[in-house]
């Protein structure tokens, strides 16, 4: 509601929220800065309003996108809001000019905003009420035209005419020991055993550790829950019985029975209230994974009293370790190495939005016994074995490329049949032992596949047809350097989880890994990110070619009459992997879904828009286009010798918006933001602006990225040419730079930014 609010306090009551005998209500104080949106010699101010945002209301209106209606529309229930702000206006600010508001007031719908001024004190009041909970078709047309008037209305800002010169959270539960001993008898087999007592402090606490759950594979791993039991305040104990004990199948077993089943052991504790103790072990014991890796803190959200964690290791065992920060100590002792981790009297991390990997702030061990080159052999061992000598996808390529000529023909035909006669369903490559990767042929007969085993088919394809496809490893590995170089220095396979084909097309590398057949040829969502090459072990990292990668950029060509009319055209190209949804999107939807999404398009540029053009959207070449028109007969609003309006669009609430006024963590950024959007505005003759947005140009922190906004008047053409640039890389941010992030995006989303008053000329 306001970019540069500042939230003081907050405060629900009642304190027992499960208490609906009472009414709920919510108390909140805050500061707001610069709410003017200034000029040179003018001011306008927008209302601190609260009310558009609260309110079961504007969850019903939400429903008013479709311009007419053939059957009723049924709200439910009525609802209203009934908001009275008083503002205290500095002497200082020149004379105020407060708008007329008009009223609404029928059987469906009521609608009033009034504002008077008293001598330094402003009063407004807004009440809204929905009276009914159906509206005919013939009502909706009415509703529709009352949210036109009252979406107006709301435009409406005060003009000035100026003159010459944290609270500490509580936790739920208690962490009082935590324990886990890994037992090494090799790189591939070892035993571990988790010990766990917590205190149970909230009502929340309770529906959060009432119930325990375990998932495993029992292809290469056991899981023993050998002792749980809760302690009650009063000091008696139960134990969990057989009863309370189930063994259920992970989601995805019935669609894929071909691969080693994963399970998932829930244990139900009985009877946890506030002040329960729970106590539970288990033992799991694998045999048979890749290597062993594994990454271990000590702290939580909830304060941890005692943390250890104990390995003990062949010595001729090659470890790879790196400690952070933890006490540790080493005995060794015939023949057996043993390394114990202790942490004590840990306090809880405050809960914060966008926190970055843990092991990024707060002391942890990382252990492997991997090594990228021996780990890539083996699975390129397994995945070559499965794509060889498998008649049937061969002579299915050789089919289905037969005529063609193009390299970048045959991998578009053949990629796209097995997206669309290969169903993806089954574990990820790390899940389940490489044993299980599946020969071509046999996937082909079933008609299914994991990401490997797809993956093996297209291999095999793009092998029959004269190409040289290469298996690289990829996944969702961060692109900040501080999380993600621990994960690569000391190996660890799960963030390798993805099998993806590296082929030459035009001596351009081309990346396939399962996209459908909507995909651009030469986009990938594994963009910049790691690769481990698996007949080198080297790790690289993925890169697509100019044009493929993903970027946002839009224009707006804008007309605005001096009655208020304004016409928009909208325009955009659709690249990278955003193109993929798009063409999915337009070409799946059916003729009626189409217009009603164009309709909600138009709604969200206003309410009293309406389309001018047919929603145009090519994807038949690369980059998509996105075009429409609109025609707004109320767009400006006229007062006296002004008139002003809001610019649409922009990033201003798409960019740095954050809930938090402090923070005292890193904030992770972890996309790439790649975005232009350019508009263009033709004003009405006889007018001139006072009022335009500011340049603005921002560097963010840690050399991750800059916002340009550039804001040109042009008297020979009577015209406004605004250019938004956004270019931000992923990041670890420190704390100490929240504030100015905070600032930037306060400064984007303020009015001030997309507010332009016009005056008649003299």
């Amino acid at each position: 509601s306001m970019p540069t609010a500042r939230l003081n306090t907050f405060e629900i009551l009642p304190d027992e929220l499960r208490d609906t005998s009472t009414a709920l209500t919510i108390k909140l104080s805050y500061t707001a800065e610069n709410l003017l949106i200034e000029g040179s010699e003018y001011m306008m101010l927008n209302l601190p309003r609260l009310g558009g945002s609260l309110g079961f209301a504007n969850f019903l209106i939400g429903q008013t996108g479709l311009k007419e209606r053939k059957y009723p529309l049924y709200t439910r229930m009525t609802a209203g809001i009934h908001e009275t702000i008083e503002l205290a206006i500095p002497q200082d600010n020149g004379a105020l000019n407060i708008p007329d508001f008009t009223s609404i007031d029928s059987e469906q719908v009521t609608w009033k905003m009034q504002v008077a001024q008293q001598d330094s004190i402003l009063t407004a009041t807004n009440l809204f009420l929905l009276n009914t909970v159906e509206f005919s078709p013939e009502a909706y047309l009415v509703l529709k035209q009352n949210m036109k008037d009252i979406e107006y209305n709301l435009r409406k800002k005060l003009i000035f005419d100026v003159p010459e010169n944290d609270t500490e959270q509580e936790s739920d539960f208690r962490i009082l020991e935590k324990s886990k001993t890994i037992a090494l008898e090799s790189a591939t087999q070892w035993t571990e055993t988790h010990r766990t007592r917590v205190e149970i402090l909230t009502y929340a606490g309770t529906k959060k550790r009432s119930e325990l759950k375990f998932s495993y594979n029992p292809a290469w791993q056991q899981v023993e829950l050998t002792k749980a039991t809760v302690t009650h305040p009063d000091g008696s104990m139960k134990e969990v019985s057989d009863e309370e004990l189930n063994i259920m199948d992970a989601e995805w077993v019935a669609a894929a029975p071909r691969y080693p089943a994963e399970r998932l052991l829930v244990a139900n504790l009985p009877g946890v209230e506030v002040g329960s103790i729970i106590e539970y072990e288990i033992v799991s014991t694998v045999t048979g994974k890749p290597f062993f890796s594994t990454v271990q803190t000590f702290n939580t959200h909830e304060p941890v009293d005692l943390n250890t964690l104990t390995l003990t290791a062949p010595v001729s065992l090659d470890l790879n370790i790196r400690n952070t920060g933890i006490d540790e100590t080493q005995t060794t002792n015939n023949g057996v190495i043993s390394y114990h981790w202790i942490a004590e009297n840990l306090p809880a991390v405050k809960k914060e939005e966008n926190l970055p990997a843990w092991w990024t702030f707060n002391p942890a061990v990382f252990i492997s016994t991997g090594q990228w080159d021996v780990y890539g052999s083996i699975v390129l061992t397994h995945l070559t074995e499965a794509a060889q000598q498998q008649p049937d996808t061969e002579e299915l390529a050789r089919r289905l490329t037969k005529g063609l000529d193009d390299d970048a023909e045959k991998t578009v035909v053949l990629r796209n049949w097995v997206a669309k006669n290969l169903r993806q369903a089954g574990p990820s490559l790390t899940s389940i032992p490489f044993s299980s990767i599946t020969p071509a042929d046999q996937t082909l007969r079933e008609g299914y596949g994991n990401n490997a085993d797809r993956m093996v088919v297209l291999y095999t394809m793009l092998k029959a047809a004269k190409q040289e496809p290469e298996f690289v490893l990829s996944g969702n590995l961060p692109l900040i350097h501080e999380e993600l170089e621990p994960l690569l220095t000391i190996p660890s396979r799960t963030g390798f989880n993805t099998v993806l084909i590296r082929t030459l097309i035009d001596d351009q590398p081309v990346y396939l890994a399962g996209e459908s057949q909507y995909a651009e040829l030469g986009t990938t969502a594994f963009h910049r990110r790691p690769s481990l090459a698996l007949n080198t072990g080297e790790i690289g990292r993925i890169e697509v070619s100019s044009g493929k990668d993903d970027q946002s950029l839009a224009s707006l060509e804008m007309s605005i009459a001096a009655s208020g009319e304004a016409g928009l055209t909208k325009s955009a190209a659709v690249q990278g992997n955003a193109f993929e949804e798009f063409k999915r999107s337009y070409d799946e939807i059916t003729p009626e879904q189409r217009r009603r999404h164009y309709l909600e398009i138009v709604a969200e540029v206003s309410q009293s828009a309406t389309a001018a053009s047919d929603l145009i959207t090519d994807y038949s070449s690369y980059p998509g286009k996105l075009e429409f028109s609109v025609f707004a007969d109320r767009y400006g609003v006229v007062d006296g010798d002004y008139l002003y309006f809001t610019v649409p669009g922009g990033l201003g609430g798409k960019l740095l918006t954050y809930r938090s006024n402090e923070r005292t963590l890193p904030l992770a950024w972890t996309n790439h933001i790649d975005m232009m959007t350019e508009t263009n505005i033709i004003l009405p003759e006889g007018y001139e602006p006072v009022i335009l947005p500011d340049n603005f140009s921002w560097q963010a922190p840690e050399g991750s990225g800059m916002l340009e906004f550039a804001v040109e008047y042009s008297p020979r053409a009577n015209a406004i040419r605004i250019v938004q640039l956004a270019d931000l890389r992923p990041a670890l941010i420190p704390a100490r730079d929240y504030q100015d992030i905070l600032d930037a995006g306060r400064r984007l989303a303020h009015p001030e930014m997309r507010t332009i008053l016009l005056r008649k000329k003299d």
